[in-house]
Parts: C-alpha cells; structure tokens; sequence
C-alpha cells in the first residue's frame, strides 16, 4: 500500500517528488533489487495524480538505470542506486525528406548540440527519422526503450507527429522551427530580422532589379525570411517583378537550377538573394557557368553563413545564424526541463546579422 503526501502547491514538480518518494523505498528496502513497484494506475489513485505524471517519473527511474519496464509484466527494480558513471542521452530526430549529411547548416548545429552535452552529464544521439516515430504506436514507450531522457527535433516536423509528442512524458524542444501550437519548447533564429538586413543591403548599393529565391513555402523558417525581405522592399517602394521570385528546397542544385532560369530572363536582375548558403553556393555555379561576373554584373546574398561560404570565390555576402548556439541552447532547454521546470513552452530566438564579403557590389549602369 503506497502512504506519500504529494504537495499539490508549490514544492518540488509532482513527478520529482513521486521519483523521490520511490528511491527512498527502494534505498530503505521496502522494494528490494528483484522486486516490481506497484501498477502505475495504483501509483495514479494513491497519489491523486495523472497518468502522464506518474509516467514520467517511471521513465525517469529507468533512465537512471533504478527500474526496468517489461511490458505486459510491469516495472521492476534492478539496482538501488544510481550508477556513479550514468549519462542521459538526448535523441536527435530528423526530418524524413532531409539527411544531415545534405546540409552543412545541420553539421555546424550538430557541433553544437555536441559541446553543450559533454558540459553536463549527456550524451547526443541520432535517434532516426520522423517517419520511423510516426510508425510507433506508444511514442514514450519508444523512447524508452532507446533510453532517451529528452529529445530534440532538428528541423520542421509534421503536424501529425507533433500532435501525438504534445502529451509525451519526456522534455520535448524544436529546433529551427516552432512547436507553440503544440505545447513544445522551441529555439528559432530570427529569420525576419535576417531577410531585412539582406533586403536592405542590397537596397542600400543601389539595386532595384532584384531576384530571390526562397525555400519552400510551407517551411515556416522560409515564411520569416520572406517576411522581412519583402517588408523593407515594400518600406522603401521597391517591387520585385513575379518572375523573379522562385523556390528551392535549400540545396545547391535548386540554386543553380533557379539562377539559370533567373539569368534567362531579360532584363537580368543585378542582384540575388538566396535562402539558404547551398542555394547561394549553386547560383554562384550557374552565374559562373553562364560567365555571369560576381559581383561585377550580379551581386549575391546567402543565408545562414556556413563555414564554406567564406572560402567561396568570391567570398560571399551572407546573413549570419549562430549555428553552435542554436544547437545549444536546445540542449540547454532539454537540461532546464529534467532539473524541474514545469511551466508553459518556451521559445528562445537566435540572433542573426549580415556579413559583408566580396559578392556584392552596386550595380552597373545598363
């Protein structure tokens, strides 16, 4: 029969204290190594608490490597103290259209995420794709069995798979997009703010025949920098002509395949905006295959500022993300949540600002 007084008001979070009311019975003996803890509906009406509380501190005591879930059996005890070398290990998810090795963006994200757990007592790893957890039917059972104390989304996921994380017992935090709606953590950069600056870049050298070429349209990030370029166009009277703004899905062909069709046109843009670093890196091909001088007869904006980019001839103009601290601060916010924060989602945003380089120049006079 569990006897425990749960505080309701203030004290420690209501799943911390059934994990400390748990380990002292297991440290005094009362369910010694070997021994199964009580039903967790038992726990549930003991207690007066719901399911998913008493579910996450279940997991948490696995992940400390005290219990052992068996299913269709219960949850045993297997040791009565945490090991003195126990690490948590954070998940990592990826989209399922997207591998990490496509975007260097992920990698500098990745070193990120990587740095800030070996601060704490984590560890990051690649935990599969969103279509493999939409194919789960218990997702914290899943991650579970993988041994996950928190996760981290790398890039915009599914409305479908979001739904079903909004309830998961362990701390949940998107990354490069926002999960609000869904009751979940978030780190963003400021995409709006970085479109205005590339915006107001070019305006300011003098150009007014742009082109742009934009990610995709449902991808909120995209939506942002859209944004902000087109607010500082319209602020200073500046129309862009509908055939000069195209979409890629943020890699180096799409920008070469855009800029081949925006260097067709007649006449020509002086200048280009992209996205996203590889979509700039590919319309530099193209101008360079078609003998198109940058930034001598088109100037070129990137977006995110990646290591390459400033090796590039010429070196590129770009909107600059602080990549390792987008990584970090979602390994930061994972790290708040498993100390015991409880209150509602939060969004951190990640600066951005414009780096100058060669790429750009005014315009020659036609």
């Amino acid at each position: 029969m569990i006897r425990a007084s749960i505080r309701k008001d203030g004290g420690p979070p209501r799943y911390q204290q059934v994990i400390s009311m748990l380990k002292e019975k297991i440290l005094a003996g009362e369910y010694p190594v070997g021994s199964k803890l009580p039903p967790e509906r038992e726990l549930q009406e003991a207690l007066g608490l719901s399911r998913m509380t008493i579910n996450r501190a279940i997991l948490e005591l696995a992940d400390q490597g005290l219990v052992k879930r068996e299913v269709g059996k219960g949850t045993f005890v297997i040791r009565n103290s945490v090991p003195a070398n126990h690490v948590r290990s954070l998940g990592v998810i990826t989209p399922s259209h997207r591998s990490l090795l496509e975007q260097p963006f992920y990698w500098e994200v990745m070193e990120g995420i990587d740095g800030q757990v070996r601060v704490g007592d984590f560890r990051a790893v690649i935990a599969g794709k969103e279509e493999v957890l939409l194919q789960q039917p218990d997702l914290a059972a899943y991650f579970h069995e993988m041994g996950l104390a928190g996760v981290i989304l790398m890039g915009q996921m599914r409305p479908e798979l979001l739904a079903r994380l909004r309830d998961c017992p362990l701390p949940i935090v998107c990354l490069n997009f926002s999960g609000t709606e869904f009751g979940l953590d978030s780190v963003v950069i400021d995409g709006e703010r970085g479109g205005y600056l590339a915006a107001r870049h070019l305006l300011k050298l003098g150009h007014r025949r742009i082109g742009v070429i934009l990610g995709p349209k449902e991808n909120a990030n995209s939506q942002n920098i859209q944004r902000g370029f087109f607010s500082c166009l319209a602020k200073n009277r500046v129309a862009i002509e509908p055939d000069h703004i195209l979409r890629g899905d943020y890699m180096m062909q799409d920008g070469f395949r855009c800029m081949m069709a925006l260097l067709d046109e007649r006449p020509r843009p002086t200048a280009v905006f992209c996205a996203s670093d590889m979509m700039a890196m590919g319309a530099l091909n193209a101008a360079r295959a078609l003998s198109v001088e940058v930034p001598g007869q088109l100037s070129l904006v990137g977006f995110d500022d990646c290591r390459l980019v400033a090796h590039a001839y010429p070196p590129l103009t770009t909107v600059r993300v602080d990549m390792q601290r987008l990584g970090a601060t979602a390994v930061e916010m994972v790290a708040r949540r498993l100390d015991g924060d409880v209150g509602p989602c939060q969004t951190q945003v990640i600066a951005t600002e414009l780096v100058e380089r060669a790429s750009c120049a005014p315009p020659r006079e036609d």
